[in-house]
Formats: C-alpha cells, sequence, structure tokens
C-alpha cells in the first residue's frame, strides 16, 4: 500500500527491531507521514523503534492497553501461542 501510495499516515504499533526495515521501506518511499506506537515506560527510558535520520512521532500508550491488544502468535514456529 505504501509503493502504492494509498494511505497518507502509517502507524506501527511495536517496538520490535525486525520491523524496522519495513519502516525504513517506508520512509525511502516517502508516499506517507509515518509513527510508531509503543507502550508507556515503567521507567524513564521508553523503547520505541528509531530510524537513523529520522524523527518519527511515537504515541505512546498505557502498558495495560498494549497488553489487552497485542498479537501473542510466535511467528517463528507454526504453534500459536494465545
Amino acid at each position: 500500500m505504501a509503493q502504492k501510495g494509498e494511505y497518507e499516515i502509517g502507524v506501527l504499533f511495536s517496538h520490535d527491531t525486525d520491523l524496522a526495515p519495513v519502516l525504513e521501506r517506508a520512509a525511502d518511499l516517502g508516499t506517507a507521514e509515518l509513527a510508531v506506537c509503543a507502550w508507556e515506560p515503567d521507567d524513564e527510558y521508553g523503547h520505541r523503534l528509531r530510524l537513523k535520520g529520522q524523527q518519527l512521532r511515537c504515541h505512546w500508550i498505557p502498558r495495560v492497553d498494549y497488553i489487552s491488544v497485542r498479537d501473542g502468535r510466535d511467528y517463528n514456529t507454526k504453534r500459536t501461542v494465545y
């Protein structure tokens, strides 16, 4: 969808660095504004996806809300964990 310019804003709800290439590719295309969403940190340092040379807006959500909507699938195996 990013390649076709089919959306204006893309938000990735994750802090998994395996997904950084998705953001990098979308940023390279320049067809949409990009942002990330992560849960609020328990301490002063929050974990969020970042891109070198890019200023991404981060939407912080309460950890309890993140847990209630997270995807529990283990994509490394065929087994699904819920």
